[in-house]
């Protein structure tokens, strides 16, 4: 644990709701292959299915890192977990980082089609290449780490939790220059990812418009939308990533909750940088929006059907108090003449 002496039920219960999330993303995006994907193509692209495979190996992988974030704080449900877990978690993080940047190397390819910077031949061979050189590089330095990574510790009787136990990771001497190297090849990475996101748009917005047509201009707005949503997106996810493999492990005292952090935002950002997948939330919420409209419609429909009956009702009522009323004046105008009459007759 670190010198906060932060409880270990905070943590167990903070990778829960996260480890919640992610699981909620992936059914949110189950349902968009069977309900949004295949409605706009019944037979999906080898690229598309490419893209979900790189998609799912993303929410795989973090939310295994968010059970064991959960495991690993509760030492469940074997006390080994605390010799094994850390190596895990640190191989299922590089691993997911790297089908991440896999992910994010199609979304690159697709966002230099109008204002190519690289050919295909970096996208499909070149990039990936490195991608895949810096995650084994990883494999092998986790590999060849000598030590348990973990040991179990008890509670102190001040700390609550979900268990009596938690474990906690052994401190791994590591030199300054190893840190360093390493932290500014993930920042140069970082960068590069960013940067290949932005140039789209900086070429885009120096393309004069008097050179293009009307449908040229349409398809460049749509196309500059879609440059937008991949540059906040990526960079957000970017940006955590790089919190938490340079600035985390100095201070994770402080920053304890960034690392499951990372996961969900991995997750979360992957989800909404597939374009189908916004257009999937868009009609849940034009469906929710239509039939909270649609209810509202029939709540007052049924408000105004229910002031006519009661309107209805009061004017019958008042028109039958008419009638009693009029019966009853014309009965007393017959008894006032009848009494008038009579004593006519007695006076005569």
């Amino acid at each position: 644990m670190s010198s906060w002496n932060i409880p270990p039920l905070f943590e167990s219960i903070y990778a829960l709701i996260l480890c919640c999330l992610v699981f909620i993303i992936i059914i949110l995006q189950v349902r968009a292959v069977f309900s949004h994907w295949y409605k706009k193509a019944p037979r999906l692209e080898c690229n598309a299915v490419i893209i979900l495979i790189f998609v799912f190996c993303i929410y795989f992988f973090n939310f295994s890192n968010l059970v064991l974030a959960v495991g690993l704080s509760t030492a469940l449900p074997t006390k080994n977990i605390c010799e094994w877990g850390y190596f895990f978690t640190q191989l299922s993080y590089g691993t997911a980082k790297f089908f991440s940047l896999l992910f994010l190397l199609q979304r690159a390819k697709l966002a230099h089609t109008m204002t190519p910077l690289f050919s295909d031949k970096y996208f499909n061979k070149i990039f990936p290449s490195i991608v895949v050189i810096i995650w084994l590089v990883l494999c092998g330095s986790l590999v060849t780490t000598p030590g348990k990574p973990g040991h179990l510790v008890r509670n102190s009787s001040g700390q609550a939790g979900l268990s009596n136990s938690h474990c906690e990771a052994n401190k791994v001497k590591q030199s300054r220059i190893t840190f360093l190297i390493g932290a500014g090849v993930i920042t140069v990475v970082v960068a590069f990812f960013v940067s290949l996101f932005l140039y789209p748009i900086c070429k885009l917005m120096n393309t004069k418009k008097e050179l293009l047509c009307d449908a040229i201009t349409v398809s460049r707005t749509q196309f500059k939308q879609v440059l937008f949503w991949s540059l906040l997106l990526s960079t957000v996810s970017l940006f955590i990533s790089l919190l938490t493999m340079t600035v985390w492990p100095l201070y994770e005292q402080y920053l304890f909750f960034v690392p499951h952090l990372d996961y969900f935002f991995d997750s979360f950002c992957t989800f909404l940088l597939l374009g189908r997948n916004r257009a999937f939330l868009g009609d849940i919420c034009c469906c929710f929006c239509a039939n909270r409209n649609s209810d509202q419609k029939n709540s007052s429909i049924m408000k105004r059907k229910t002031i006519i009956s009661e309107n209805s009702s009061l004017a019958q009522d008042t028109s039958a108090l008419i009638a009693d009323w009029k019966i009853t004046a014309q009965h007393r105008l017959l008894t006032d003449a009848s009494t008038e009459t009579g004593k006519h007759i007695m006076d005569s």
